[in-house]
């Protein structure tokens, strides 16, 4: 079927419109019988013996139609569970790249927006004494993410140098504080 168009009208499809139309999984196990939503085939279209079509619902609406045609055997309920379950696969694969690209976006944004106002970030871990600092932190401050180690008393002092003497005593209690309340704590 290349070159066919990939938009179909529902009003206008034939057989397989009717599970769209009827909201329900359609089985034909005798394609060549009459049935009141056929309205033939398209040219070039491969001959039918069997059909099974089933729409598929996300979020109360019909998100996509899938066509299975021709197995030797009859099609049956299982069939369509299974064909059901395929697509509940296909639309969580689906969702999930969808949520990447959203995640990727917006990162993309934060990136471009520190850049922009000159504001950086940072977080401290206590429980794995890990500080994590964003692009824009280590820009402002001359640093280069790979040096020093994250984890290491070298990269906490290099942070803390970065604000005023008057405020360093007051950070260096707050990194350490929450980690002798932890440790007391277990």
């Amino acid at each position: 079927m290349a070159d066919k168009p990939l938009d179909f009208a529902i009003c206008a499809a034939g057989v397989w419109g009717e599970a769209v139309r009827r909201r329900a999984p359609l089985i034909l196990n005798d394609y060549a019988a009459a049935h009141e939503g056929k309205k033939g085939l398209p040219q070039g279209h491969v001959p039918l013996t069997r059909l099974l079509v089933v729409p598929f619902f996300s979020r109360g609406r019909i998100t996509a139609v899938a066509a299975v045609a021709n197995r030797p055997a009859d099609y049956s309920q299982e069939d369509v569970v299974q064909l059901t379950s395929f697509l509940t696969s296909v639309e969580t694969i689906a969702d999930r790249a969808r949520a990447e690209e959203v995640r990727e976006e917006d990162e993309a944004l934060f990136k471009t927006v520190q850049r922009l106002s000159h504001i950086g970030g940072w977080q401290w871990d206590i429980e794995r004494q890990v500080m994590t600092w964003t692009e824009e932190t280590f820009r402002i401050h001359e640093l280069s993410p790979d040096d020093p180690a994250a984890a290491s008393a070298e990269y906490i002092e290099r942070s803390v140098a970065c604000y005023a003497p008057e405020s360093r005593v007051a950070l260096r209690e707050a990194f350490l504080g929450p980690l002798t309340e932890h440790e007391h704590a277990h």
